[in-house]
C-alpha cells in the first residue's frame, strides 16, 4: 500500500468516527447515558466482544474450506494462517471502502502471495460472497416471513423502507441464481443494458464496457462451477455461513440483555437486526456509517424503547463495526511491518 492510500484509509476513518459522533450527539441523552451505563453487565459486553471473534473464525474456516478444494498447490499447513489473514486484511479494507468493495481485491492479491493463482483465488473469494450472500438474504426473507405480524404491527412506518431493502437484495439473489442456471441470459442482459447506456452517452467505449461484463459474468460462472462441483462441501458452507449470520446478527441480542432487558425473543431481535442489515447494505457509504445508527433506531426503537435505544446502538456500532476497524486494522499494520522487515532481509538476488 503507498503511503498515499495510507493517509485516505487514515482521513476515512476520521471522517467515519466523525459522522458518527455527530449522530450519536443527536440521539442520545448524556445523562440517561450515564445512568444506563451504570447497569451494563461486562460480562455479556464480552459476549458480544467473542461473537464477533466467531464471525471472523467461521469467515476463515470456508475460506480455509475452499482454499483446500480449488488449489492443491498451497501446502495444507499453510492454509489456516493464510485464511486468517486474508479474513481479517479484507474484512479491514471492506470497511473502509463504500460496498465494502476494497476487501475483495486486496484478498485476491494477498491469495497472490501465497501462490495462488488469480483463478483459483477469484474462485474462492466468488464462492465465498455467492454463499453469504445467498444465506444472508433467504435468511433475513424467511425470519421477515415467520414475524411478519410482529414486523408489520411494530413498524408499520417504515414498511416501505424495509421493503425496498428486501427487493434489492432479492434482486441479488435472482441474478446469482440466474449466473448458476443461465449464464448466457445475464451476458445478454449485460449486452442490452450496454446498448442502451451507448446509445444515451453514458459510457465511452461499448466493447470495453461488454468485455468487462463477460468477463465479470465468467468470473462468476468459475466461483459457481466449483461450488456445484462439491455438493457436500458446498453444503457445509451453507450450514457454517448460517451459523455466521446467526452469530453476528446475534450480537444485537446479546447487547439487550447486557442493558438488564428481557421479554422479546432471541429470534425476534435477531429477525430485526437481518432487516436492518438488508436495509443499509445497499447504501453506498463506507460502513454504512449514518445509515446504521439511523436504521438501528427505526428499526430496533420498539426492542431497546426511548431510554436504552441511543445506548444499545453505541455499544451495537462500536461492537459490530468499530471494534472490527480497529482490531482488523491493527492485524493488517502489524503484519505489514513484519512482512516488510522480512522482505528487507532477504538477499536482492533471491527476489529476482
Amino acid at each position: 500500500m503507498t503511503r498515499q492510500q495510507k493517509w485516505i484509509n487514515f482521513t476515512i476513518m476520521l471522517i467515519l468516527i466523525g459522522v458518527t459522533v455527530l449522530i450519536l450527539k443527536r440521539q442520545i441523552n448524556v445523562s440517561q447515558m450515564m445512568q444506563v451505563a451504570q447497569t451494563v453487565k461486562i460480562g455479556y459486553i464480552a459476549g458480544a466482544i467473542g461473537l464477533m471473534f466467531g464471525f471472523w473464525g467461521l469467515e476463515s474456516l470456508m475460506i480455509g474450506l475452499l482454499l483446500d478444494h480449488v488449489d492443491d498447490k498451497v501446502d495444507r499447513k499453510h492454509i489456516p494462517w493464510i485464511a486468517i489473514k486474508t479474513t481479517l486484511i479484507g474484512q479491514y479494507y471492506s470497511n473502509i471502502t463504500p460496498f465494502a468493495s476494497g476487501g475483495q481485491p486486496i484478498q485476491l492479491l494477498l491469495l497472490r502471495k501465497h501462490k495462488v493463482s488469480t483463478s483459483n483465488g477469484t474462485a474462492v473469494l466468488v464462492g465465498k460472497f455467492l454463499v453469504f450472500q445467498v444465506t444472508v438474504t433467504l435468511y433475513a426473507l424467511v425470519l421477515s416471513i415467520l414475524n411478519f405480524k410482529y414486523i408489520f404491527n411494530e413498524m408499520s412506518l417504515i414498511t416501505g423502507f424495509l421493503a425496498l431493502g428486501l427487493v434489492i437484495n432479492t434482486i441479488g439473489l435472482s441474478l446469482i441464481i440466474f449466473l448458476a442456471f443461465k449464464p448466457d441470459w445475464i451476458k445478454y442482459l449485460g449486452k442490452k443494458i450496454n446498448a442502451l447506456l451507448s446509445h444515451i452517452k453514458l459510457i465511452k467505449s461499448r466493447e470495453k464496457s461488454e468485455s468487462r461484463w463477460v468477463g465479470f459474468v465468467e468470473e462468476y460462472q468459475q466461483g459457481i462451477d466449483k461450488l456445484k462441483s462439491d455438493p457436500k462441501k458446498t453444503f457445509v458452507l451453507f450450514i457454517l455461513s448460517i451459523l455466521q449470520v446467526t452469530l453476528f446478527f446475534g450480537i444485537t441480542y446479546v447487547i439487550y440483555r447486557a442493558l438488564n432487558l428481557s421479554g422479546i425473543s432471541p429470534l425476534k431481535v435477531i429477525t430485526l437486526q437481518a432487516i436492518l442489515y438488508m436495509c443499509v447494505s445497499f447504501v453506498p457509504i463506507p460502513g454504512t456509517v449514518g445509515a446504521s445508527e439511523v436504521g438501528f433506531s427505526m428499526v430496533l426503537g420498539s426492542v431497546f424503547t426511548t431510554h436504552f435505544v441511543g445506548a444499545a446502538m453505541l455499544l451495537w456500532r462500536l461492537i459490530s463495526y468499530y471494534f472490527g476497524l480497529l482490531f482488523c486494522g491493527l492485524f493488517t499494520l502489524v503484519i505489514s511491518i513484519y512482512e516488510h522487515k522480512v522482505k528487507a532481509k532477504i538477499p536482492e538476488h533471491k527476489l529476482v
